[in-house]
C-alpha cells in the first residue's frame, strides 16, 4: 500500500511563507483507500464493497453554520467537487439558487440516486482536472473530502482549476481534513491549513478561517473551515 503522511516546509529558501516549498513526509500505512487514487474505478470499488467510510449518510454538520457566512447565498450557484453521494450538495441546494455536484466515479452518482431518488441536482460524472466544457462556472466551489484524497503533485493544478470554475469574485469554501493520521481510518492525506493559505496567496482574499466545532464523531479537532473570495 502507498504511504500516508503529512506535509512540512522545506528548510531551504524558506524566508517567508510564500517562498517555502511544501514537502511530503510519509508517516503511516494507509487503510481502506483505493490502490490508485487517480482511478475512478478504484473509488467505485469501495462504494460497491460498502467500504466508503467517508459516507456518513448525511451532510457535514458544519454546513449548518457555513450557510450563514456567505452573503446572498440564496442567489448563488454552487459546485460541490469530489461530491460522492452529494449529501453536502443536496443540503446546499435548499439554500442556493442552484447546486451541482461533480465526481468522476459512476458509483458515486449511483449512491446519490439511492439516497435521493427524486433529486433535481445536476450531477457531473467527470474528471475535475479534465477541463470538461459542460461544467459551467459557479459563484461558489465547495470542497469537503476531495483535496485530501488527490495526489499531492496535483495541488497546484487543483487550485488553478478551482479558480477557473468560479465566476468573477466567486468563493472557495472548504472543510479541510487537517489530521488524517490519528487512527488510520481517515483520508489519504492531511491538509495543513497553512499550505492551503500559501496556494491561495495573491489569488484569493481570505474571508474566514478557523476550527470546525460541529462535525461527525471521531473528527473532533481534525478539521479547519476556510472561506476565500477570488480576487478576479
Amino acid at each position: 500500500q502507498e504511504l500516508a503522511g503529512a506535509y512540512t516546509k522545506s528548510p531551504l529558501n524558506c524566508k517567508a511563507s510564500a517562498d517555502c516549498t511544501w514537502i511530503f513526509l510519509p508517516l503511516i500505512l494507509l487503510m481502506n483507500r483505493p490502490e490508485d487514487i487517480s482511478n475512478a474505478n478504484s473509488w467505485s470499488e469501495l462504494y460497491h464493497s460498502k467500504s466508503a467510510r467517508w459516507d456518513h449518510g448525511t451532510h457535514h454538520p458544519y454546513l449548518e453554520k457555513i450557510i450563514h457566512d456567505i452573503k446572498g447565498l440564496s442567489k448563488k450557484s454552487v459546485l460541490s467537487i469530489g461530491a460522492g453521494p452529494a449529501h453536502d450538495a443536496t443540503y446546499l441546494d435548499i439554500h442556493t439558487s442552484k447546486t451541482a455536484a461533480l465526481d468522476f466515479s459512476e458509483a458515486a452518482l449511483d449512491a446519490h440516486r439511492h439516497y435521493y431518488p427524486e433529486s433535481k441536482i445536476e450531477y457531473y460524472v467527470s474528471d475535475f482536472f479534465a477541463n470538461d466544457a459542460k461544467i459551467s462556472k459557479h459563484d461558489l466551489v465547495f470542497d469537503h473530502t476531495f483535496l485530501c484524497a488527490i495526489d499531492p503533485n496535483r495541488y497546484e493544478t487543483y487550485f488553478k482549476r478551482v479558480k477557473e470554475l468560479l465566476t468573477p469574485n466567486g468563493y472557495y469554501c472548504a472543510i479541510l481534513f487537517t489530521d488524517a493520521s490519528k487512527d488510520g481510518k481517515g483520508p489519504p492525506y492531511s491538509i495543513p491549513t497553512e499550505m492551503v493559505l500559501d496556494y491561495l496567496h495573491g489569488k484569493f482574499e481570505i474571508v474566514k478561517v478557523g476550527p470546525v466545532d460541529m462535525t461527525f464523531p471521531g473528527r473532533e479537532g481534525r478539521e479547519t473551515y476556510l472561506l476565500a473570495r477570488s480576487l478576479s
